[in-house]
């Protein structure tokens, strides 16, 4: 399939040249852009492994988990203090030091990774030519499904993290086969959106409660109860969807 040829070579480049721009420069946005590109690539693999006999995805992971995560590890203190800064927590504690730590195992790895991806663009571009469009387009129908599934028409909250990963999917890739018409893509956008917005908040109230020397018992409940509202909201958008 020309397309997910295509989308797949545009985001190992992608990848690579993400990683060379961190080697240079440091900047925290850039390992953003990495886990994104993975997040992308994850989603083929997928795909290959609904498609093709035998692809194992998890095994073709590995080598781009291993970047996801060690670029988490710089990124995790980042999104702490922007959540604390937009919760106007700005005074709290943030361990600056282990990110430094991390930054230069990364550096230090890039080449690495550059060589490694490198190898596993060409090896992915050999195996994903033989992926339909009709495998495609019944992938992208099973998380329709599973999605569907978890929201309405009861919603299930302890699903909502994968549920996010597969409407993520969604998006990265219904473009390709034009599975999504313009209400359901403004949808499912927003649904990712609301619920990456609880996800925020309930990584905070953890953050906060391993601080219980410092932190104001009172934030931590007055976000409980936003996480509640949240709820609620999502699963209200759920229902005048899919009603």
């Amino acid at each position: 399939m020309k397309a997910l040829d295509k989308f797949v070579r545009a985001h190992f480049e992608s990848l690579i040249n993400n990683l060379n721009q961190y080697h240079q420069f440091q900047l925290p946005e850039t390992t953003h852009r990495i886990r994104v590109d993975i997040k992308k690539l994850k989603s083929v693999l997928q795909v290959m492994a609904f498609s093709l006999k035998k692809y194992d995805s998890h095994e073709n992971y590995l080598p781009l988990r291993n970047i996801f995560r060690k670029a988490g590890l710089i990124r995790h203190s980042d999104v702490m203090i922007r959540l604390l800064i937009a919760n106007n927590l700005e005074g709290l504690p943030i361990a600056q030091e282990d990110t430094t730590v991390h930054q230069e195992a990364f550096k230090a790895e890039i080449p690495f990774y550059i060589e490694q991806m490198t190898r596993h663009s060409r090896e992915t571009l050999k195996l994903v030519s033989d992926v339909g469009r009709r495998d495609l387009q019944d992938f992208l129908r099973k998380r329709l499904k599973f999605i569907k599934s978890r929201l309405y028409p009861v919603l299930k909250p302890g699903e909502l993290h994968n549920v996010r990963k597969s409407i993520k999917q969604l998006i990265y890739l219904s473009g390709l086969v034009d599975l999504l018409g313009a209400k359901k893509q403004k949808f499912y956008s927003r649904m990712e959106d609301a619920i990456g917005q609880l996800h925020d908040k309930e990584v905070l109230v953890s953050f906060l409660k391993s601080l219980a020397e410092v932190a104001d018992p009172q934030v931590i409940k007055a976000l409980r109860k936003a996480c509640d509202r949240d709820r609620k909201a999502i699963a209200q958008m759920a229902r005048k969807f899919y009603d």
